[in-house]
């Protein structure tokens, strides 16, 4: 009985984060889409396709990738005309951050 109940609530806590996880990926692509940053943008649209519950830990892992090294996803700065644009960068920083605490809620 108690571990059907630990079961439950595993499944609950584990489908949040997911759809926490899809959403920001979502929210990240759009951006990017919007600022024109194609290649970007395509990354965090194929991880959307490619983004189960079934390969959630596979799925974390190429995410996680994106936060490392040089010219990696953590430098990224949206620029218009060779000008930051201030409120799409503090957006993105956001989501940036948001997103790297919920993939950092999963262990390898």
């Amino acid at each position: 009985m108690h571990f059907y109940i630990l079961n439950v609530n595993l499944k609950a806590t584990l489908k949040y984060h997911f759809v926490k996880i899809k959403q920001y990926l979502i929210n990240i692509a759009v951006l990017l889409k919007e600022a024109k940053e194609s290649h970007w943008a395509d990354i965090f649209e194929s991880l959307i396709t490619n983004f189960d519950e079934i390969e959630l830990n596979e799925n974390i892992k190429r995410i996680k990738r994106l936060y490392a090294g040089m010219a990696s996803f953590n430098d990224l700065v949206l620029h218009k005309n060779e000008i930051p644009c201030v409120q799409e960068n503090e957006l993105l920083d956001y989501y940036r951050k948001e997103l790297f605490k919920e993939i950092s809620t999963f262990y390898e």
